[in-house]
């Protein structure tokens, strides 16, 4: 069964948001994750508390577990938690 990690953010620092963009996907791939969309996101109740949202999708949460915890992804947490606020949420 499909799973998706639904990733709230708001960006703290532009130029290291665009780094840790371009280093994301090759982290995916070797777990079939796919970015479905990125960008606002329209809140059709209450409020969110953060500026964007991303959906990444996967095969099963297995993989979606997998990525989360990579060697490959771990290494980007710096960098992430310096880019942005964030909140990452698994649906499976």
């Amino acid at each position: 069964m499909s799973a998706y990690i639904l990733v709230s953010f708001t960006p703290t620092n532009p130029d290291k948001l665009q780094h840790y963009a371009a280093a994301v996907p090759a982290t995916l791939s070797p777990y079939s994750g796919e970015m479905l969309a990125k960008g606002p996101a329209e809140n059709l109740h209450g409020d969110s508390g953060f500026a964007l949202q991303a959906l990444i999708a996967f095969p099963s949460k297995t993989e979606a577990s997998a990525w989360y915890v990579s060697e490959a992804y771990q290494a980007l947490l710096p960098l992430r938690d310096a880019a942005m606020v964030c909140q990452f949420t698994l649906l499976a």
